[in-house]
């Protein structure tokens, strides 16, 4: 039968499954009916070995074009066969080529994926498992590097990073610089982990070490604001300052009611006339970093038990974080308690939620209160709101705490930092330190 588009149909339509047509002049080419139309195919053997081999040329379609082709691809595998050449290991090694060049394009596309794509696709789908989705990372990326956004993640190198420094310094300090770098080069860990790029780039490059001036000024303000207890002075200062200025909040407000706003709530009946107050109080008790306060909940605090539990957000990522878990004296207790009866008695939500949003203070919020604070106390700027903590872990440690206790009531995972911060501690231990802190801030 004649090989053609007519012949080849009637085969598709009317032929058992498996069946085969072959072509009247090309030997061991033909048509296998399939159970969705049919492929053409080639059956041959080579002159060396004489081994019957078979091939796929290709799909049929319609019996026009794809006839044509592999009509014309058995022609030319014949002649080739002929030849010596084994048509079935050049379409073995035409695959593999193909592979590995779509391999190698894919390859290719990776590495052309810039540093602002990862960062609004893959990592920002990554910090959204986070607190805040991740927010401030990405935003702090996004604000540094904005000279880099447009640049492939796999063309960053050691001179982007040293010119990028330059630049940032100018307006940052090198810690910030550090931090943010940092952040950074976690991002390309994780597109390493992705598999989005084979290496970080950047992953060995260091940051030039801080300039003179730089360094000079960390360290006087180290030596300015070290960590120490705070002086029987300047606790007095401090007390009373803190009073001066809740009077201040107090009297002001009296004074916007007498001038047209009535309408305002007296702060002269409650028991604090803002946030901080409390958020003072629970810092200079606790010794809590100012973030773990932020988004402090009124589930962490048990009023029944007098304790107060969570797990600093340094922590949080750990495999097995530690926790806080500070008792609560009575006078601590009584002001959590005033400031949970003021708000309401939520049984949960922030301690301490903006008053605007009710959403999470920023992080620097409690600052323009303790500029305020310090006012009155006239210490100057050096006694920074921290020293409130280092106030606690130094008292802690006069008093004879053990260093395990006093690693674990800072919310420290081990001893080595404290150690390494506030050096020789006593190995006796004290039974009542809180309560004894409890007693510097009125």
């Amino acid at each position: 039968m004649t090989f053609n588009k007519t012949s080849v149909l009637h085969h598709i339509r009317t032929a058992a499954y498996r069946s085969e047509l072959a072509h009247d002049k090309i030997t061991g080419f033909h048509l296998q009916k399939m159970t969705k139309g049919g492929k053409y195919r080639l059956r041959y053997q080579m002159p060396s070995d004489k081994k019957q081999k078979l091939i796929t040329l290709g799909k049929y379609f319609d019996g026009s074009k794809d006839l044509t082709d592999t009509t014309s691809k058995a022609r030319e595998y014949i002649v080739q066969i002929k030849q010596g050449n084994d048509p079935a290991i050049e379409i073995e090694r035409k695959v593999e080529s193909d592979i590995a060049e779509r391999k190698a394009k894919k390859e290719e596309q990776k590495n052309l994926i810039t540093v602002n794509e990862y960062l609004q696709g893959i990592y920002t789908a990554h910090q959204a498992r986070k607190k805040n989705a991740g927010k401030p990372t990405l935003d702090m990326i996004n604000r540094a590097f904005k000279t880099w956004l447009d640049k492939p993640l796999s063309e960053l190198n050691r001179s982007m990073v040293l010119a990028w420094q330059t630049e940032y310094e100018k307006t940052h300090a090198y810690d910030t610089c550090k931090r943010v770098y940092g952040a950074i080069k976690t991002m390309l860990n994780h597109a390493v982990k992705s598999e989005v790029i084979t290496f970080n780039p950047i992953d060995k490059v260091q940051l030039e070490k801080p300039t003179f001036n730089e360094q000079e000024k960390k360290q006087q303000s180290e030596s300015a604001n070290k960590r120490r207890i705070l002086t029987k002075d300047e606790l007095t200062k401090i007390n009373n300052a803190i009073e001066s200025y809740r009077q201040k909040l107090i009297d002001g407000r009296e004074q916007t009611r007498k001038r047209g706003k009535p309408h305002y709530p007296s702060f002269k009946n409650i028991a604090y006339p803002n946030w901080f107050f409390p958020f003072f109080k629970l810092a200079a008790y606790s010794g809590m970093r100012t973030g773990d306060l932020y988004n402090l909940q009124w589930h962490h605090i048990n009023f029944d038990e007098a304790r107060l539990v969570k797990v600093p957000n340094k922590t949080q990522h750990h495999h097995d974080p530690i926790k806080l878990d500070i008792h609560l004296n009575p006078r601590i207790l009584e002001s959590l308690k005033a400031w949970h009866e003021q708000k309401g008695l939520p049984k949960d939500g922030l301690v301490f939620p903006s008053p605007k949003t009710g959403n999470e203070l920023s992080k620097d919020a409690h600052e323009k209160h303790w500029k305020h604070v310090m006012e009155f106390a006239k210490l100057g700027e050096n006694l920074v709101f921290y020293s409130l903590r280092h106030h606690f872990i130094s008292r802690l440690l006069e008093e004879n705490v053990p260093l395990f206790t006093v690693a674990r009531l800072a919310g420290h995972k081990s001893t080595a930092m404290i150690e390494k911060i506030y050096g020789k501690v006593s190995k006796d231990a004290a039974n009542d330190a809180l309560s004894t802190i409890s007693n510097d801030f009125a």
